[in-house]
């Protein structure tokens, strides 16, 4: 990194990264982990010297978070990171002290690497980007005859500016109004027996994804759709069915606004929304929750409806009160409207994609994983990445119940899809 740019890097946090960097307790962590599963042992001092050549060519990502009066803030970190084996929880709370004051952890264990971010640092997508550069360079490194030297990770090329550009102010309008909603449904909410001390439970299942686009082909669907319409089936015949039915079951689906509004940013750009179903009668089809989730997910992406979530949540940010008020008065109204808003969610969907590597790293990269932490509120999250042919289906649990999880792979599975299951606690069988 160069010298000026590290004594003189200060960045203000994006719209999203304000409301995270706020609210993250051990509870809603905001910490999420994207692996990739690798065809051989990971070595970590080559892991570690990729992960210092990734931060000299990504280097906003090595920052720190600062507590100004009004807003936090980044700059950067001159502590060296350290790579560590894996010996906790996924996605548990960022700890800055024993964290050098880091946004992100990176560990191993076996042929696994595991790389967590906290959300005020990036999306999705920005990880992913820096996992594959990281992943490039740790290669390189072991295999210099098989991984050629300035490999493009990605063919946009974008500058540094471009990579950490705050979207979300870019691509924003001024609509009148204070930007705050005035009214949240209530939603339906899974309820079981909480996993020990807080624990979260992780059930993954891996499958072909073209076995799952030929299923979403066949409806004339979206594999997101598909998948969504799949995981408000299970929660409605698994746990819906049996409750009371006076609150809707709402899905929240994020959505990448990069290719709709041309961005190269690193840093949070996302948008999200929320599929909504109260079916009143018992022994509804499948069919029923598809067709109303892909009309929903039309409707939820047109551009002038994100635009439109875009601008809502940036003049929040802007309004004068908010702007006004210093950070310690703000935390427990941002803290409020945060777990307000969860209330409003019976779980999320959050499809990544389809990870296109270079033909170099396929041989050595066997599949890639992503894990959203499940909340006391939303205590089931799925999260789908695919690269190559297999995709994974992630399920994060903050219950004991395994009922919507086996219900949404058997489903599957009966559809002819092949379907390999693992669990972090015990296996789980369909």
């Amino acid at each position: 990194m160069n010298k000026n740019y590290q004594e003189y890097y200060w960045h203000t946090l994006d719209n999203a990264a304000k409301l995270y960097s706020s609210v993250s307790t051990e509870n809603i962590t905001n910490v999420f982990r994207i692996s990739a599963m690798l065809s051989e042992e990971v070595q970590p001092e080559a892991l570690q010297k990729a992960l210092e050549k990734t931060l000299e060519e990504i280097p906003f990502f090595r920052v720190k978070m600062r507590k100004g009066f009004f807003w936090y803030y980044f700059e950067t970190n001159f502590s060296k990171p350290h790579v560590k084996q894996d010996s906790s929880l996924p996605c548990t709370r960022m700890d800055r002290a024993s964290n050098k004051g880091y946004l992100f952890r990176l560990t191993y264990r076996g042929c696994h690497v595991h790389f967590e971010v906290f959300h005020a640092l990036a999306d999705g997508s920005g990880a992913i980007i820096f996992l594959q550069t990281l992943l490039y360079q740790y290669l390189h490194i072991l295999h210099p005859e098989s991984i050629p030297s300035g490999l493009a990770i990605r063919q946009d090329a974008p500058s540094l500016k471009a990579m950490e550009e705050n979207s979300f102010m870019h691509h924003t309008a001024a609509p009148k109004g204070s930007g705050i909603p005035s009214k949240v449904i209530k939603a339906f909410h899974i309820d079981g027996v909480r996993t020990f001390r807080g624990g979260m439970k992780i059930v993954q299942g891996y499958c072909s994804a073209k076995q799952i686009i030929a299923l979403a082909r066949a409806e004339n669907v979206t594999l997101t759709a598909y998948l969504t319409a799949l995981l408000a089936f299970a929660v409605y015949s698994q746990n819906y069915q049996y409750s009371r039915r006076d609150k809707p079951i709402i899905i929240n689906v994020p959505i990448n606004l990069r290719n709709l509004f041309e961005s190269a940013t690193m840093r949070n750009f996302f948008a999200c929304v929320n599929l909504s179903f109260q079916p009143l009668e018992e022994n509804l089809p499948f069919q029923s929750f598809l067709e109303e989730t892909a009309r929903q997910l039309k409707e939820g992406q047109k551009e002038e409806k994100l635009a439109e979530q875009i601008s809502r949540n940036v003049t929040a940010e802007r309004n004068p009160a908010m702007r006004a008020v210093p950070l310690f008065l703000k935390n427990p109204v941002l803290n409020y409207m945060f777990l307000r808003n969860e209330k409003g969610q019976t779980c999320t969907v959050s499809n990544m994609g389809r990870i296109v590597l270079p033909e170099a790293l396929k041989p050595f990269i066997k599949r890639m994983e992503v894990v959203i932490p499940a909340t006391y509120s939303q205590t089931v999250k799925l999260g789908l990445v695919s690269c190559g042919d297999i995709l994974a289906c992630s399920f994060s649990s903050r219950i004991e119940e395994n009922d919507i999880q086996r219900f949404f792979f058997r489903f599957l599975q009966e559809r002819g899809v092949d379907i390999c299951l693992g669990c972090n606690e015990a296996a789980l069988d369909l």
